[in-house]
C-alpha cells in the first residue's frame, strides 16, 4: 500500500461489485445508465465469449 487515497471511481466500482482490481488488466463494464456494473479479473481475455456477450447486452440495452 502506498497510503494514497483511493480514487473515488474505483472506490464506487469496488463497492458495487465487491471486486477490487488486483492487476492492470482488471475490467469493469458499466451500463449506459450506470445501473449495471460487471467486473472481470485480469485473466479474462477481452475476446472471451462471456465478456463479449455481456458487452453486447449492455450495448443493446436502452439508455434510460
Amino acid at each position: 500500500k502506498t497510503g494514497a487515497p483511493l480514487n473515488p471511481l474505483f472506490a464506487a466500482l469496488i463497492q458495487r461489485t465487491g471486486q477490487a482490481p488486483a492487476w492492470n488488466f482488471h475490467k469493469y463494464l458499466i451500463g449506459r445508465s450506470g445501473a449495471t456494473v460487471n467486473s472481470y479479473k485480469s485473466a479474462v481475455d477481452p475476446s472471451d465469449p462471456g465478456f463479449i456477450k455481456d458487452l453486447e447486452a449492455l450495448l443493446a440495452a436502452p439508455a434510460n
